[in-house]
Order: C-alpha cells, then sequence, then structure tokens
C-alpha cells in the first residue's frame, strides 16, 4: 500500500439547490495515477477545482501531505506542491514556449522585485538557473527543439505538453489534469499519457480526469467514479470495468446477462 498524499473527507460543493458534489471522499495513493471518471455533469472539475483551492468546499475536509488544506487559497496550495491544468488550452499564446514554463516557477523564485532592478548578483544567478531548469523540462516533454518559438504556433498536442511542462515547473507533488488528452488524435494521446506515466514512475502522484475508457484502463492504479456528485464506485480499472452501478451510470441500462 502506497502512502496517502492527497485525502479528501466528505467534500460537499452547493451551488444554490445543486449538489455539485455530495459527500464525495478521496484517498490518492503517492507515486499513483488516480483517475475520476464519470459522465459529464458527475462533478469531476468542481472535485478539482476545490481540492485546488478554487472553490471553497460547503462541507468536507481536505488533507494534503498530512496536513489540513480546507479553504485554503490556491497559491498556498500550489507553493505546498500541487499544480493542475486545465480542460482548455491556457497558455500566453505571444510568450516562447520557455517563457510559458518560466512562468510557472513563479511559486518558487526567492528573489524580490527590487534585486531584479537592481541586477544583484544573486538575481542574475536565479534566473541562469530558472533557465536551465525549463530546458530540462521541455527535453524532457520533447519540446527543447521549439522553445524560443510563441506559443502559438504549436499544434494542439504539443501546447497540452507545454501545458503539463509548465505545471511541472512549480515541482509538484501532485499533479491533477484535467483531460489531458481530450481533443487529440490516437498518436498525440498515446505521447502524453507515455509522459505522464514516465512523471509518476519517477516518484510524482498524478490524479487525472478523463473520458476515454481505453486510457483509463491502460495507465490507471486506482479509479474512483462518479454520478451526480456522488462516489458511487472505485477500484482497479478491471473491477471497475466489470461494475454494475459504472455501467449504469455509462450505459443508462443494466448490463444484461446471457446463460
Amino acid at each position: 500500500m502506497s502512502q496517502v498524499l492527497l485525502e479528501a473527507d466528505q467534500i460537499k460543493m452547493y451551488f444554490g439547490g445543486i449538489k455539485a458534489l455530495d459527500g464525495v471522499s478521496l484517498s490518492v495513493g503517492s507515486q499513483t495515477i488516480h483517475t475520476v471518471i464519470g459522465p459529464n455533469g458527475s462533478g469531476k472539475s468542481t472535485m478539482f477545482n476545490v481540492l485546488t483551492g478554487f472553490y471553497r468546499a460547503t462541507g468536507g475536509h481536505i488533507a494534503f501531505c498530512g496536513k489540513e488544506i480546507t479553504g485554503s487559497a490556491p497559491h498556498r496550495i500550489s507553493e505546498m506542491g500541487m499544480a493542475r491544468t486545465f480542460q482548455t488550452l491556457r497558455l500566453f499564446p505571444e510568450m516562447t514556449v520557455l517563457e510559458n514554463v518560466i512562468v510557472g516557477m513563479h511559486s518558487r523564485i526567492r528573489e524580490t522585485f527590487w534585486s531584479a532592478a537592481l541586477h544583484l548578483p544573486s538575481a542574475a544567478n536565479e534566473e541562469r538557473v530558472a533557465y536551465e531548469k525549463a530546458e530540462q523540462i521541455l527535453e524532457m516533454v520533447g519540446l527543447s527543439a521549439k522553445n524560443r518559438q510563441p506559443a502559438k504556433s504549436l499544434a494542439y498536442g504539443e501546447g497540452r505538453l507545454l501545458e503539463i511542462a509548465r505545471a511541472m515547473a512549480s515541482e509538484p507533488k501532485v499533479l491533477l489534469l484535467d483531460e489531458p488528452a481530450a481533443g487529440m488524435n490516437p498518436s498525440e494521446t498515446k505521447q502524453v499519457m507515455e509522459l505522464i506515466r514516465k512523471l509518476c514512475q519517477r516518484g510524482l502522484t498524478i490524479v487525472l480526469v478523463e473520458h476515454d475508457m481505453k486510457v483509463v484502463i491502460s495507465y490507471s492504479d486506482m479509479v474512483t467514479v462518479l454520478d451526480h456528485g456522488k462516489k458511487i464506485a472505485e477500484g482497479a480499472p478491471k473491477e471497475i470495468l466489470q461494475n454494475e452501478a459504472v455501467i449504469t451510470a455509462y450505459l443508462g441500462k443494466r448490463r444484461e446477462h446471457h446463460a
């Protein structure tokens, strides 16, 4: 059993009379790929927003690395070692690929405005280290050859890789990826998922929202299934595939049994 790194207990998120999350609990083991699935409107992205501080939960508790983070601001959670991407690309299109990655380091840069403005040696050294680290990250995701190009010049799949690279720049312990393979062709999907697997093998913990069941089965260590704001199943991918409640949620009817 891996150590629990991120734990959500009985999370509730109400928007007026709408119960987007209604008592959902989640335990994410260290150095695993934990995937959250469910039909549209089941609460997956809402869960991500609560875990990362973008939404303040109506009820429940969240612990990260053994510390309570319920109600913490997104930048505080990021500083603790949690990073995320979103369903839609959120790059800085006019900035270079390299500059987009460096933006992700803002929570780790310690030099002040004045040290940079006065061109102090410490600021120059930190800038050099930041560029070197950004280059290494781009090499890891396969974008080093395009480091000087504007982000807007990248193909869609490359933009997804750049988002992951930028998230990696904050030195996270846990990386939450909201549909990282959405809109990709099979080749691009395999490329990004193999990168995610490699990151996990290097010690990173990954939490995914994903719709492609082939991806879920092939890459997940644990799967949590949401439906109408509630957790209806959790387990290993093959167990989830056979779960009647999951089949009903996705297909709208129970699987027929044949003799």
